[in-house]
C-alpha cells in the first residue's frame, strides 16, 4: 500500500495535466511549424517552459487500482483478480 500523500500528490497531477493539456499541445505544435523563425520559437519555448512542471503527462505515475502500488502495476484487471486472490 502507498502513502496517502503520494497517491494524493498523483491524483493532483493528474488534475494539472487535464487542466494544462490543451495549451501545451498547442504549444507544442506551433513549435514544431518549420515556417518559424528561430526566434519565435524559442518564444514559444520559454512559453512551454513557464508552464507547471507538473503539467506534463510524464510526471503522472501508473499505479494499481486496488493497492495503489506503483511497483506493482498491472493494467489487465484478470491479472488484478488472480493477485488479490493470493
Amino acid at each position: 500500500m502507498a502513502k496517502q500523500s503520494s497517491i494524493q500528490k498523483n491524483l493532483n497531477r493528474i488534475k494539472i495535466v487535464s487542466k494544462f493539456e490543451k495549451r501545451r499541445k498547442n504549444l507544442k505544435k506551433k513549435i514544431m511549424q518549420k515556417d518559424l523563425t528561430i526566434e519565435d520559437r524559442f518564444k514559444l519555448q520559454s512559453k512551454l517552459n513557464d508552464l507547471p512542471r507538473d503539467s506534463s503527462r510524464g510526471r503522472v505515475r501508473n499505479r494499481c487500482r486496488l493497492q495503489e502500488d506503483a511497483v506493482v502495476f498491472i493494467e489487465n484487471l484478470v491479472f488484478l483478480e488472480l493477485n488479490c486472490e493470493s
